[in-house]
């Protein structure tokens, strides 16, 4: 076989495999960004202080890569460093060391949060769905029909409600009836922060926050039949979520009146239970475990510094990272394994010396993924998840 004929045959070749095997699919990934600001103001000249907020948690569609502690600024100057108190399996809070607090001083605690989010533009949730479908649902998701202390989904006047929207707007999909009951707590249920914030309080008042809207969001949702939870996100704000059969949990912004809302619009700290709500009903509908665990002090959220008026405290609008299902399937295993690794060497007794090569491997992990390299993203997790095992064994 001369040369040309090679030629002509690798090339007839390479025409095969364009036209017969499949594509890459391409599927995008974002780094997301946001910057938290506390305070903690000692009552008594105090030795140690530590203060609990929530962690992001690791999702199906999204994982934490790096807490980092700026120093710039008045920020963090009594915190020493953090490590996390685990919870529930993967839900995590933070902890807060601060040392040497003098009374009626504001200390600030700040921190940065990256996660790493799959993209959705909800191309593919289906335009009609009905309530016979949620006849065989799972017992997992099953749970999430029960009434709590925060969610009174069994009440009579949440029940009249749901019962009001399904009447007298649904055309009988399911996925109308979700935008009626969003559009009811964004738009007509008022915004104003005063008593408690569970879902019966703010039907009955006829305003919340955006507490007492997930709430009353959820509540109707489950006196239909829908199975649906209330999630805490980045940055301090509650939004809920109800489950479609067949494809998944799909997001409310229950506070601005938007169903679905894409999931890479927020980063998501906790996803309620049963048992949380229940705790929560006590303290007037409030999800969330935060707050001064040791030590004689007030703290505090600066909205005023989170919520700045055109700086949302984003990377240009979120960092786009360009991949495939394949490339991407591998950075989630791999970025799960490591913020799983990397919250274990937080916990353990090494020193920031000991650390170091883990932290130069975790870092340029991040920057890697900053810069859209998925290659050298999953090079860089190997070494640092290496790295981590080594040390903790």
């Amino acid at each position: 076989m001369n040369i040309k004929k090679v030629m002509i045959f690798f090339l007839m070749i390479t025409l095969f495999l364009a036209v017969y095997l499949p594509a890459e699919e391409k599927e995008n990934l974002q780094v997301s960004y946001y910057k938290m600001f506390y305070y903690v103001i000692a009552n008594e000249d105090f030795h140690a202080v530590t203060f609990l907020t929530h962690a992001p948690i690791i999702t199906e569609d999204s994982i934490p890569v790096l807490i980092r502690l700026p120093r710039e600024n008045d920020y963090n100057l009594k915190v020493q460093d953090f490590n996390f108190k685990t919870m529930k399996e993967d839900k995590n809070l933070i902890r807060f060391m601060l040392e040497n607090c003098m009374k009626d001083v504001k200390n600030y605690i700040v921190f940065d949060v990256f996660t790493l989010q799959k993209v959705q533009d909800f191309s593919d949730i289906p335009e009609y769905q009905f309530l016979s479908a949620y006849s065989s649902l799972s017992s997992d998701i099953k749970y999430f029909l029960q009434p709590s202390f925060t969610v009174q989904s069994s009440e009579s006047q949440i029940k009249k409600k749901a019962r009001e929207l399904f009447y007298k707007y649904w055309d009988g999909n399911v996925m109308t009836l979700l935008n009626d009951i969003i559009y009811f707590t964004g738009d007509v249920i008022e915004g104003q922060s005063y008593g408690s914030q569970t879902a019966l309080s703010t039907l009955e008042r006829g305003y919340a926050v955006c507490t007492g809207k997930a709430n009353l969001a959820t509540a109707l949702c489950r006196s239909m039949g829908i199975p649906a939870r209330v999630l805490f996100v980045l940055p301090t704000h509650y939004i809920m979520e109800a489950y479609i059969p067949g494809y998944g949990w799909v997001r409310g912004e229950s506070t601005q009146a938007h169903f679905p809302y894409a999931k890479n619009n927020s980063t998501v700290q906790w996803i309620a239970d049963i048992d949380d709500e229940n705790f929560a009903g006590y303290r007037g509908g409030v999800i969330a475990y935060w707050g001064v665990e040791t030590g004689n002090a007030q703290w505090g959220i600066e909205y005023d510094h989170i919520y700045v008026p055109g700086n949302v405290h984003t990377i240009e609008d979120f960092v786009q990272v360009e991949g495939n299902t394949d490339l991407n399937q591998a950075l989630f295993e791999k970025g799960t394994e490591l913020w799983r690794l990397f919250c274990q060497l937080k916990n353990s007794d090494l020193t920031q010396e000991q650390l170091s090569t883990f932290s130069v491997y975790q870092q340029s992990y991040f920057e890697a993924l900053v810069n859209s390299d998925i290659q050298s993203a999953l090079q860089f997790a190997d070494l640092a998840i290496s790295e981590a095992q080594n040390l903790l064994n």
